[in-house]
């Protein structure tokens, strides 16, 4: 196994990371700075033997500065050079070659109706402005967002109107994370799910065929603070009490759970990858628990080498790239950390 890191921020702490996904060159990631607001395109480089520190010519790009507070998500589309951003209540799709805005919003929800057979119909509201907590693509066209006001929303970017086609409150406290499910039919995928987790435990799912709400509550683990999706039913959800749950969202049935025996400090992930779950820690490590029956036993363990403070040792964010068979986490001191030929 192989370790590398990057510099990418002098003053900041990194708070939203994305690969950047439509690119034949799977090395490129976008990362959004919490401190200066700054969001930056990489060039990732393969660690060598005798060399930890990459890509010390620094990012490929740093865009213009679009937000004025902590980049709080970050996404890039499945097709063409194009990411969405988030911060505040604003929600802005950027074109990563001509560095211009394509659409902007403010993260304004709509009021839903609910009837009893709890389909959902939906008008619009006046609601308080949205602080963004996590945003996505599901397709190419259309954003997905969640955030203080407990509102699920969805943009058309298609649409000139700068409103949501689709909103839906949930709960009552607030949205941190937002996962969706791909099911193949054979040749395309189709996104059949969408799941948010709330501070108030429960894990809110929206049946998209069945315009159905599904509720799976958590009150034992305390507030969700990640949700992570995989396959058509698969998902992890990480506690702010420590509490890792693989969980079946078809059957609303926990296959099983793991504590990393300490509350949370900070917003973390964990991603599962075959038979392993994969998750960042605020050590200076990350850790690869595999699945052994419904028993997790901790694998491996991943120090960063980079010099750090107690900032650099919260590695908040995790992300697994296949194709490379490699791991990369962001830092609370603006550091990329890399890890090449992970042993699974």
């Amino acid at each position: 196994m192989k370790y590398g890191y990057v510099r990418a921020y002098d003053n900041s702490s990194i708070n939203s990371f994305s690969f950047v996904k439509s690119s034949n060159n799977p090395n490129l990631v976008l990362t959004g700075g919490g401190n200066d607001y700054e969001i930056k395109l990489f060039r990732l480089e393969s660690p060598k033997e005798d060399q930890t520190e990459v890509c010390k010519d620094g990012p490929m790009r740093v865009f213009p500065k679009i937000h004025s507070n902590s980049i709080n998500a970050l996404d890039c589309a499945q097709a063409g050079y194009v990411f969405v951003s988030s911060s505040n209540d604003q929600i802005v799709v950027v074109d990563m070659v001509t560095q211009k805005k394509l659409y902007s919003v403010s993260n304004l929800p709509m009021k839903k109706a609910q009837d009893d057979d709890e389909s959902l119909s939906l008008t619009q509201s006046s609601h308080a402005r949205d602080e963004v907590l996590d945003c996505k693509f599901l397709t190419d066209d259309l954003v997905a967002s969640c955030g203080v006001n407990h509102h699920l929303n969805m943009f058309d970017l298609r649409q000139s109107r700068k409103a949501p086609v689709f909103s839906v409150n949930m709960g009552d406290d607030n949205l941190n994370s937002l996962g969706f499910n791909t099911v193949s039919d054979g040749q395309d995928y189709t996104i059949t799910q969408v799941s948010v987790g709330s501070s108030n435990g429960n894990l809110y799912s929206i049946d998209i065929r069945k315009q159905q709400l599904i509720t799976d509550p958590f009150e034992d683990f305390g507030s969700i603070v990640d949700v992570y999706r995989e396959g058509s039913n698969r998902s992890v959800l990480t506690f702010d009490n420590g509490e890792v749950v693989l969980f079946n969202i078809e059957n609303s049935t926990t296959e099983s759970h793991f504590n990393i025996g300490k509350k949370l400090n900070y917003k973390m992930n964990a991603e599962i990858i075959k038979s392993y779950v994969l998750r960042g820690t605020d050590e200076g490590t990350v850790e690869l628990n595999r699945l052994n029956g419904d028993v997790f036993e901790k694998m491996e363990i991943f120090s960063q080498l980079a010099p750090t403070d107690s900032a650099g040792r919260i590695l908040n964010i995790v992300r697994y790239q296949d194709e490379l068979n490699r791991v990369v986490s962001t830092s609370g001191n603006g550091i990329i950390h890399i890890w090449d030929d992970i042993p699974i």
